[in-house]
């Protein structure tokens, strides 16, 4: 294949690059014998070219894939700004068409598109030349096919699927090739890549997969989509191709994929949900996301795209547990409903009949099935929708780190044929550890697992240079300051994220980026060098604002960099998201946040450390594997980068990621209930007790018991068929479908217990309540004895903080064990009416006597505990009242949202619930609306009137909000227009 000094040569053209990249003073250049004797590794590169060609003409093997590969990475340096310069002689252009044709041949279009986007089409002169560049490029336009003579045979083809086009093509090229004609040698080479491109391709698009594997779909429309797109889409990745020749599109009950993070699975979803409304357009598809930040990305990219281009009625909901009319009127019109589990269970009982609407569900993030936190309600709903007699019902599971896949698909109705598994990335993952030679030198070892000349080092990758201040050498003594050492080095080479599995201002992202701050003052690069200084005030301005300029995350953005993790709000961590996207700010700090689901354009992910400390073993533990393949796959993204270095710095991690990267010991998926039984047995057994009801009611897992069985339970189940039914209901979760003969016993033991607690609700027919309000069993008879529901006062609340209300609703909640608040009841209400009135996260931190952290983690209680404790009260007093003909204020049924959103008035929630994008401009908007005295009916109306009056809110708004709040007004705009 590769003849082993060419090899050695290529490998230290690897090598010679990262020195370039990351901006270190190389003191061994002369020893890379490649960079001594350029044109004989540039003549040698071009005749393994074309061996490997003709070795691609007779088979696309791996092999002759990962030769192509060598080739093109040991041809890029005399293409690539920064390092083409050390070479005279060679044609930049022409050779980057050789380098990103080869990329292309192995399997990667996407680092082919993005190497070729450094030069502009004018620097291409011949036909040929053109014709790879425009196929390269995946941009095509009319003229381009009026004036190449090949490249229009592309374009028809892409248009009509017209195979005839590719034949004529092929022939064109076997004729230019022919002993017959007499041709310059380069343009035989460019033609012979040409021929070589189009070999591929003619098997390896939109058309032959989906005409091969989907006949009976006419996916013309399908195929325009795809490439209207920006780069435009020709063909599947290796990973959807493998989904698409596994039966993706006609699979009968059940299909899973396991394919790497980054890998295109947003196509797969398109794909998916097209499919299934072209063959059957009155369906309805419910896709599940089981973080709310991963459905808000999938609603502002996956449902704006379908619903813009395809016309598919697309809507997301996440967040609370009240059922709008506007909610419930959408939901019914969409074809496609994006949800978390959680509010899908929330909800579902508030529709009627809703459940049965949807036949096919995609799955996302399918590992997640057994997270600690969000997995109960993800089992609990798949086991009631697999089990659904009435209708017959499809599922697409989609992760990227099962093991033990099959089981699950198996559980869903699958087949062992339903299934595909793909190992493939549209980017390389490079693996390296930082190593300390002395106090202030550190070398990388990159690819530490392989032999040279893969392996390699880079020398002095930090130096004492690195480090010296005015007032001498910055002790990096801690991991933590070598991680941010390292960081900050990389910023050389591109986008970098930080990786610290907690927030606290230790080890933790605070921590983090307290140190970023105290390295400033060293020679290390300055984020502020490396990001959109114009974004970034706007961005610092912004948090000045919600948060105070002492802030932590306000300093970060002054310099140049942002951190992230899960106490802050939702809309602050989509802005940074968003800054990060959009390669406005260049360096961020990250919680496991990071991997959920959110696609970002990083190229090196620095790992502070690999384990967490486990309260209950009293040592640091190390997380998941499966987590941590989640998590590195960020870095690297197709189309932004054109590999990915994940940095080692504490060398008790890199046999934890040496391990994720050789996918070695992933954990089995079993099921959250599995883990709800662990913990049981490990109580029973260090406490050295027996199971009984008694014991399970001092435990909070056994609410997850109890929640399981009265989700999964028959609305009608009659009482005497109670056990049998809880029997049934067991065989179906996954838990136990893959659990030994021991557990499932212990399973049946526990739920046969709880099914004693649950008995009486079904008697007396409170099984339906218990189930819509959402209160938990144990609670229940307590809340009951609490709640006045007859009050004449609960239909005549007008503000949300009407003490009548407020007393009522806090005397029931600090009498009830499931609302775990640590404030006295009257700190908590002076805080919580902050909120409401408008205040921000340092006016509630004022209120509390408290950081603006502490701050956060308080709105957080009131987003989901506070909500959730006070939405089931509600619900229950709502019930009762109608169940006695007698009306609920509108104030206390949409209280939550009230809540949720931090608004004190109607017109507020109103400007909230039509998806004004930000808190800042509800205030003022409505000041606006207030001032002006302008009365309005419904949403519908409040709507038209912003719309019509775009000019003169943004004359009020200026200088009132900062200029963030203005763009998202705009994008408002642009999108509701």
């Amino acid at each position: 294949m590769i003849y082993q000094e060419l090899k050695r040569w290529i490998a230290q053209s690897e090598s010679w690059q990262a020195f370039i990249d990351y901006n270190i003073a190389n003191e061994e250049q002369a020893n890379y014998t490649f960079y001594n004797r350029p044109q004989d590794f540039y003549i040698s590169l071009l005749t393994k070219l074309q061996d490997i060609l003709d070795q691609f003409e007779e088979e696309e093997s791996d092999d002759v894939k990962k030769g192509l590969l060598s080739i093109a990475k040991g041809l890029e340096i005399y293409s690539l700004r920064g390092k083409r310069e050390s070479f005279s002689g060679v044609n930049y252009s022409r050779n980057m068409l050789y380098v990103a044709s080869l990329y292309y041949l192995a399997d990667f279009p996407a680092t082919s598109f993005l190497l070729l986007k450094q030069f502009p089409q004018e620097e291409f002169q011949t036909n040929i030349e053109k014709f790879i560049y425009y196929f390269l490029s995946r941009n095509y336009t009319r003229k381009q096919g009026q004036e190449n003579p090949y490249f229009g045979y592309i374009i028809e083809y892409l248009r009509e699927g017209n195979n005839e086009a590719i034949d004529i093509l092929r022939g064109i090229f076997d004729n230019i090739l022919s002993p017959d004609n007499q041709i310059e040698s380069h343009l035989f080479v460019l033609t012979y890549i040409a021929k070589s491109i189009l070999k591929k391709f003619s098997t390896n698009n939109l058309w032959y997969d989906l005409t091969e594997y989907g006949a009976e779909i006419d996916w013309k429309t399908y195929v325009r989509f795809n490439i209207g797109k920006s780069p435009q889409i020709w063909s599947f990745f290796p990973s959807q191709q493998t989904a698409i020749r596994s039966g993706l599109l006609t699979f009968d009950k059940a299909f899973s994929l396991q394919t790497p993070t980054s890998s295109g699975k947003t196509s797969i979803d398109e794909l998916v949900i097209f499919n299934e409304l072209s063959r059957n357009p009155e369906s309805k598809i419910l896709y599940l996301a089981p973080f709310r930040a991963l459905a808000s990305e999938l609603k502002n990219n996956l449902g704006r795209n379908l619903t813009s281009k395809l016309g598919i009625k697309v809507k997301t909901i996440y967040g609370g547990n009240i059922v709008t009319d506007s909610d419930r009127l959408s939901i019914e019109q969409s074809n496609v409903l994006i949800s978390t589990p959680e509010k899908f269970m929330a909800i579902e009982l508030g529709l009627s009949g809703m459940l049965d609407d949807f036949q096919t569900v995609i799955c996302d993030e399918g590992h997640l099935i057994d997270n600690t936190t969000r997995g109960i309600s993800y089992e609990l709903l798949l086991s009631r929708l697999k089990n659904t007699e009435s209708v017959e019902r499809r599922f697409v599971f989609l992760s990227a780190i099962i093991p033990n896949i099959e089981i699950i698909n198996s559980w869903l109705g699958g087949s062992d044929n339903d299934i595909a598994r793909s190992n493939y990335r549209p980017t390389e993952i490079e693996l390296a550890f930082l190593t300390q030679v002395s106090a202030s030198h550190f070398n990388l070892e990159v690819n530490p697992n392989d032999e040279f000349p893969t392996k390699y080092i880079l020398n002095r990758f930090l130096s004492t240079n690195d480090f010296s201040t005015p007032n001498g050498v910055y002790n990096v003594s801690t991991f933590k300051s070598k991680t941010v050492a390292a960081a900050l080095k990389s910023l050389n080479s591109g986008a970098v994220a930080i990786f610290s599995p907690t927030k606290d201002y230790n080890q933790g992202v605070a921590g983090i980026a307290s140190e970023v701050l105290n390295q400033l003052p060293t020679s290390l690069p300055k984020p502020i060098q490396f990001c959109d200084t114009d974004e970034i005030a706007k961005i610092e301005d912004y948090l000045n604002y919600i948060f105070s300029n002492n802030y932590l995350l306000a300093k970060c953005a002054k310099e140049g960099f942002l951190f992230h993790h899960g106490d802050l709000p939702q809309f602050i961590r989509e802005l940074i998201e968003n800054s990060i996207r959009d390669e406005k700010v260049k360096l961020l700090i990250c919680t496991s946040t990071l991997a959920e689901g959110v696609n970002l354009p990083i190229k090196t992910l620095v790992i502070n450390t690999a384990r967490r400390f486990d309260g209950n073993k009293g040592y640091l533990m190390p997380l998941e594997t499966r987590d941590l393949k989640n998590l590195i796959g960020r870095a690297g993204r197709a189309g932004k980068e054109t590999k990915g270095t994940i940095i080692v710095v504490n060398p008790k991690d890199q046999s934890i990621l040496s391990d994720v990267i050789a996918d070695r010991n992933l954990e089995d998926v079993k099921g959250f209930l599995y883990h709800v039984v662990e913990v049981i047995e490990g109580y029973i057994t260090k406490n050295a007790t027996t199971l009984s009801n008694e014991l399970l009611d001092q435990l909070k897992e056994a609410d997850y018991i109890d929640n399981s069985i009265m989700q999964l339970l028959a609305e009608d189940v009659p009482v005497e068929n109670l056990e049998q039914e809880i029997n049934t209901l067991i065989e179906n979760t996954l838990t136990f479908y893959q659990s030994d003969d021991a557990l499932k016993t212990r399973l049946r033991e526990l739920f046969s217990l709880r099914a004693e607690r649950v008995r009486p609700i079904v008697e007396y027919g409170n099984l339906d309540l218990i189930r819509y309000t959402g209160i938990p069993l144990r609670s229940f008879n307590r809340i009951e004895e609490l709640v006045d529901f007859k009050q004449n006062f609960l239909s005549e609340i007008e503000n949300p903080l009407d003490n009548r209300w407020i007393d009522f609703l806090f005397d029931i909640l600090y009498e009830i064990e499931d609302f775990p608040s640590d404030r006295s009841r009257e700190e908590f209400i002076e805080a919580l009416a902050i909120w409401i009135e408008g205040g921000w996260y340092h006016d509630v931190a004022q209120g509390l006597n408290s950081t603006v952290d502490d701050a956060l983690i308080f709105i957080r209680f009131l987003e989901y505990g506070l909500q959730n404790s006070a939405g089931s009260i509600i619900k229950y007093i709502d019930t009762k009242r109608r169940e006695n003909e007698e009306e609920t204020s509108d104030i206390i049924l949409n209280w939550s949202n009230y809540v949720v959103y931090g608004v004190n008035n109607r017109l507020k929630l109103d400007l909230m619930e039509i998806n004004i994008p930000d808190r800042i401009l509800v205030q003022q908007i409505a000041n606006w609306f207030i001032e002006n005295e302008i009365p309005y009916d419904d949403q519908a109306a409040l709507r038209s009137i912003i719309l019509r009056n775009q000019l003169l809110l943004f004359g009020y708004l200026e200088g009132r909000v900062p200029q963030i709040s203005i763009d998202l007004l705009n994008q408002y705009f642009y999108r509701t227009v």
